[in-house]
């Protein structure tokens, strides 16, 4: 008897909580301090990045032996789901793609946010994210715009976009980084 009354208590005391808190899957990942905390930890690496810069019908391929890793990754950094004027305009949806990997997608159909789609996809076994991809789209009267920013932890970048301004040529740009160990 003594038994079940203290898994009574133990079951009792563990399921009252604070419900004004939020869980961790209630919080947005946040962004912003992952890519902060990138640059510092690629800047302790000697690595080489493997560029290509496309505009237009022009085309750049070089490799960059000093990497500015706060310039290179700051569109990265940008995007911050945590921002104050996104609470509560992300849908959060989460799918297992395999026995070691998962998908945290938010997205939004709000037209005030620039932002559209963040994709993370987490390492089970590591519990750390090893890519992101990201949808910025913005449309007005006179300019319309879609940017991906696609990251692979430890391997490669891209950013690709389109700009399109009413009586101007569209505008197409990529760029293509490649982390090159040695």
């Amino acid at each position: 008897m003594r038994l079940i009354i203290f898994f009574s208590f133990i079951t009792v005391l563990f399921s009252c909580s604070n419900q004004k808190n939020n869980t961790i899957s209630d919080i947005p990942f946040d962004t912003k301090t992952f890519f902060t905390a990138e640059i510092k930890r690629l800047n302790k690496q000697h690595i080489l990045l493997e560029k290509e810069i496309i505009f237009g019908d022009k085309n750049e391929t070089k490799l960059i032996d000093s990497i500015d890793w706060k310039q290179e990754l700051n569109p990265f950094v940008e995007i911050d789901l945590l921002k104050p004027s996104y609470n509560g305009l992300f849908k959060k949806d989460s799918l297992r793609i395999d026995e070691y990997h998962y998908l945290i997608a938010y997205s939004t159909s709000d037209k005030k946010i620039n932002l559209k789609k963040v994709e993370i996809t987490f390492n089970i076994l590591m519990q750390k994210p090893i890519s992101f991809y990201f949808l910025v789209s913005e449309n007005n009267t006179v300019y319309q715009s879609e940017k991906t920013l696609t990251y692979f932890v430890d391997s490669a970048f891209k950013i690709e976009g389109a700009q399109h301004v009413k009586l101007v040529d569209d505008i197409k740009y990529a760029i293509y980084a490649r982390i090159v160990k040695h």
